[in-house]
């Protein structure tokens, strides 16, 4: 059991396992148990968990000892990039990514992430880096561990409301693609933000591409699975808040 990086007063409680021979005996009943009790014990506002939506026992139990679902993120895998034509976004300007748009990235990143997301993996600055040093240390680090980052801003009425990253494994790995859009443009921009992600992959090595998305995004899963991802797994996050 850790604190949560992004809020210290909530709690996360991390691999509940248990040995098969041993199973069925309420022995992850009582971890877990004894884990939301040493929260509370140190002053906690409330424990935070993770669990695979086809893990059935464990989804069961959480749900038993008063976890409800916050988050759910889906991830897809595409196996072969195709060809395919680059569409047009009417109404918005699409150009490469600067690093005078860290800011309304940061921004944009925090209005659409759940929060309950955030307390696990804290969206920081430098993620978004806002001048070209910072910019060029980032490059330097994609570049020694093997990887090549194109990321694209769409604009609208000079206002950022999307972000396209697109990580290209050159070594070990597979391809990656990742896509923020505002709430109130989506349904919009992910067709043509996709389109462009999968033409510049179609020029990198022959790997699969792998995209995890809030399940909420019904607009950006749609497209998805139009260009031929699967979705694999999903990742339900669940919370317990803690009365005061």
């Amino acid at each position: 059991m850790n604190r949560a990086p992004g809020d210290e007063s909530r709690y996360i409680v991390c691999n509940v396992v248990v040995r098969g021979a041993y199973r069925r005996r309420g022995i992850g009943r009582k971890l877990t148990e004894a884990a939301i009790a040493e929260a509370r014990k140190r002053g906690a506002k409330g424990v935070v968990i993770q669990v695979h939506e086809d893990n059935a026992p464990a989804l069961q139990l959480y749900s038993h000892l008063g976890f409800r679902e916050v988050a759910a993120e889906v991830e897809l895998r595409l196996e072969a990039i195709q060809p395919v034509a680059v569409l047009d976004s009417p109404g918005y300007h699409v150009r490469p990514w600067r690093p005078a748009d860290g800011p309304a990235s940061l921004e944009l990143a925090r209005l659409v992430t759940p929060q309950v997301w955030q307390w696990l993996r804290p969206l920081r600055p430098e993620q978004y880096a806002a001048n070209r040093l910072a910019d060029w240390g980032r490059r330097l680090t994609d570049r020694l561990g093997g990887r090549r980052v194109y990321r694209l801003a769409a604009l609208h009425e000079e206002q950022l409301v999307a972000l396209l990253t697109v990580t290209v494994a050159l070594r070990r790995g597979e391809h990656r693609l990742a896509l923020l859009v505002h709430p109130d443009h989506a349904g919009r921009l992910e067709a043509a933000l996709v389109s462009r992600a999968l033409h510049t992959l179609a020029a990198a090595p022959r790997k699969a591409v792998r995209a995890a998305v809030n399940r909420e995004e019904k607009s950006l899963l749609a497209v998805l699975r139009d260009y031929g991802f699967q979705a694999r797994r999903t990742l339900l996050t669940m919370s317990q808040d803690f009365q005061s």
